[in-house]
């Protein structure tokens, strides 16, 4: 038998974990932020509101159930700032509520108060930006979601019946590698218990979380696409369009337009990526595989060059759709200037490729926060994806226009 432990602990040392959820292309409602005691999350928050005003949502601050307009009139908090975090809001038989995911969070999101809508805990274990939910012309929900949510389920199982109550995400964060492999395993637990099980093929805990998965958003299994991770979250690296469109980022091609700008690249090394994840338990590339499995669901992907710099801090996938009444599409983005010389022009290019290869796109904003206090090379939203992983789609959490959602 193999022993997972080395792995488990490597597993442990990434980065504060996020868990955002997000919607495909849908009419935006409102956006919720949920931290307000940077200077940089006032100068954000600020420029989104600017943009709600063109396209006609709103863009509201949550603190301590109520709701603000003005960042600025809310008392200062040091609230987590990842409002996307372990709540979606989400619609069934025609009623709201606020969905969290059924792994207890690490605090608890009092957006459901402010908003007046129920909050229900799911039974699946789903990480947000890790999942996106959207609509197919003909009415049915689609959820598109990686790959960790299904080791995450099986982790939980794991967990509840070989060490005890899973308390939060923390829990099963540290057994999800043991569920990457199939085969026979001994562990240790925190506890100082040696433990003997058989992790069994992917396909079957596929099939047990679409099952889940289908109950707590109220979509088929058989609309439910789980990809592979190429990054930590789907966020980072893919962004769902009006359907059935996805963009995703190239790396090659991302690679190309980086040595064109002379921006530097990430590294990985002993078979980790730099968040802690593996990148290399498949033998088919991951991206084919991503590109097929979208394919083989129905969509149809088109690859960009979407993500540059260091730490891949700019990153335009990170972003949020917004759908007009007259079917044409905004794509709300992070921005490139207010940072070094060297960036300014990436916005132009990627704003060129996205009008040529997406279909109905009619606005592009970009949103940079200002110039960075942390890094004088970068924007506020720079910095937050170099020093803290997320963008600007992290920030928000949005709400859809469902009685314009058809």
């Amino acid at each position: 038998m193999e022993n997972f432990d080395n792995e488990v602990k490597v597993r442990i040392g990434l980065i504060n974990k996020q868990n955002f959820k997000g919607y495909a292309a849908a009419p935006i409602k409102n956006i919720y932020f949920q931290n307000n005691t940077q200077e940089s999350q006032k100068n954000i928050f600020n420029e989104l509101k600017e943009v709600g005003k063109k396209e006609n949502f709103r863009v509201q601050l949550e603190q301590a159930g109520k709701l603000y307009e003005d960042i600025e009139s809310a008392e200062s908090s040091k609230r987590y700032m990842w409002a996307q975090d372990n709540k979606m809001i989400v619609n069934k038989n025609d009623k709201n509520h606020v969905l969290v995911s059924g792994v207890k969070p690490n605090f608890e999101s009092e957006l459901g108060k402010a908003l007046e809508v129920p909050t229900i805990e799911a039974n699946s274990v789903f990480e947000g930006g890790n999942v996106f939910l959207g609509k197919k012309p003909d009415g049915e929900k689609y959820l598109i979601i990686g790959e960790d949510a299904v080791l995450d389920m099986a982790s939980a199982k794991f967990h509840r019946e070989n060490i005890g109550p899973v308390k939060n995400i923390a829990h099963i964060e540290t057994y999800r590698m043991l569920f990457a492999r199939e085969g026979e395993y001994d562990t240790t637990t925190s506890d100082g218990r040696n433990i003997s099980f058989e992790v069994k093929p992917f396909d079957e805990y596929e099939a047990q979380a679409k099952e889940q998965l289908s109950k707590d958003f109220d979509v088929k299994p058989e609309n439910i696409c789980i990809l592979p991770q190429l990054e930590f979250h789907l966020d980072m690296f893919l962004r769902p369009l009006d359907y059935p469109y996805v963009l995703v980022n190239d790396k090659t091609m991302s690679d190309a337009v980086s040595r064109e700008f002379g921006l530097t690249e990430e590294k990985k090394e002993n078979g980790f990526d730099v968040f802690g994840m593996m990148f290399s338990l498949d033998k088919e590339d991951k991206h084919t595989k991503v590109i097929r499995k979208l394919k083989e669901s129905g969509f149809t992907p088109i690859s960009v060059a979407g993500t540059f710099g260091p730490g891949g801090s700019i990153n335009y996938l990170n972003s949020f759709v917004n759908k007009n009444d007259d079917g044409s599409l905004s794509f709300i983005a992070m921005s490139s200037i207010n940072a070094d010389d060297k960036f300014k022009k990436l916005d132009s290019v990627f704003d060129k490729e996205l009008k040529s290869k997406a279909p109905n796109i009619k606005n592009i904003y970009h949103i940079s926060g200002g110039p960075s206090k942390e890094n004088k090379e970068c924007n506020n939203i720079m910095a937050n994806i170099q020093y803290r992983k997320g963008g600007l789609h992290c920030l928000g959490c949005e709400e859809p226009d469902f009685e314009k959602w058809v």
